[in-house]
Protein backbone atom coordinates (compact mmCIF):
# COMPACT_ATOMS: atom_id res chain seq x y z
CA UNK A 1 0.00 0.00 0.00
CA UNK A 2 2.75 2.47 0.90
CA UNK A 3 4.59 2.03 -2.38
CA UNK A 4 1.50 2.45 -4.58
CA UNK A 5 1.44 5.15 -7.24
CA UNK A 6 -1.18 7.90 -7.55
CA UNK A 7 -4.24 6.60 -9.37
CA UNK A 8 -3.41 2.96 -8.61
CA UNK A 9 -6.26 0.65 -7.59
CA UNK A 10 -5.13 -1.75 -4.87
CA UNK A 11 -6.21 -5.34 -4.35
CA UNK A 12 -9.26 -5.77 -2.08
CA UNK A 13 -8.48 -5.76 1.66
CA UNK A 14 -10.60 -7.99 3.92
CA UNK A 15 -11.29 -6.81 7.47
CA UNK A 16 -13.75 -7.47 10.27
CA UNK A 17 -15.86 -4.60 8.89
CA UNK A 18 -16.02 -6.02 5.36
CA UNK A 19 -13.94 -5.75 2.22
CA UNK A 20 -12.22 -2.50 1.28
CA UNK A 21 -11.24 -1.39 -2.21
CA UNK A 22 -8.68 1.43 -2.16
CA UNK A 23 -7.63 3.77 -4.94
CA UNK A 24 -4.69 6.09 -4.28
CA UNK A 25 -5.86 9.62 -5.08
CA UNK A 26 -2.59 11.47 -4.55
CA UNK A 27 0.79 11.24 -2.87
CA UNK A 28 1.81 13.78 -0.20
CA UNK A 29 5.13 13.74 1.62
CA UNK A 30 4.65 13.65 5.37
CA UNK A 31 6.52 16.02 7.63
CA UNK A 32 6.69 16.48 11.40
CA UNK A 33 7.34 19.64 13.33
CA UNK A 34 10.23 19.51 15.79
CA UNK A 35 8.01 19.23 18.89
CA UNK A 36 6.08 16.26 17.46
CA UNK A 37 9.30 14.57 16.34
CA UNK A 38 10.79 14.99 19.83
CA UNK A 39 7.64 13.60 21.46
CA UNK A 40 7.66 10.51 19.23
CA UNK A 41 11.39 10.02 19.78
CA UNK A 42 11.00 10.15 23.59
CA UNK A 43 8.05 7.76 23.49
CA UNK A 44 9.88 5.24 21.30
CA UNK A 45 12.96 5.45 23.53
CA UNK A 46 10.84 4.91 26.67
CA UNK A 47 9.20 1.85 25.10
CA UNK A 48 12.60 0.48 24.03
CA UNK A 49 14.07 1.09 27.49
CA UNK A 50 11.12 -0.67 29.18
CA UNK A 51 11.62 -3.68 26.89
CA UNK A 52 15.33 -3.75 27.75
CA UNK A 53 14.58 -3.61 31.47
CA UNK A 54 11.95 -6.35 31.20
CA UNK A 55 14.33 -8.68 29.36
CA UNK A 56 17.45 -7.88 31.42
CA UNK A 57 18.98 -10.59 33.58
CA UNK A 58 20.98 -8.73 36.20
CA UNK A 59 22.87 -10.38 39.04
CA UNK A 60 24.35 -8.18 41.72
CA UNK A 61 27.54 -9.24 43.48
CA UNK A 62 28.29 -6.78 46.26
CA UNK A 63 31.53 -7.30 48.11
CA UNK A 64 32.04 -5.67 51.48
CA UNK A 65 33.64 -2.27 51.29
CA UNK A 66 36.52 -1.50 53.64
CA UNK A 67 35.12 -0.40 56.98
CA UNK A 68 31.75 -2.15 56.41
CA UNK A 69 30.69 -5.50 57.88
Amino acid sequence: MFDAAAGELLAPIDSADGTWVVQVQSIAEASLDEATRDLIERQLFSEWLEQQRASADIEWYCASMPGQP
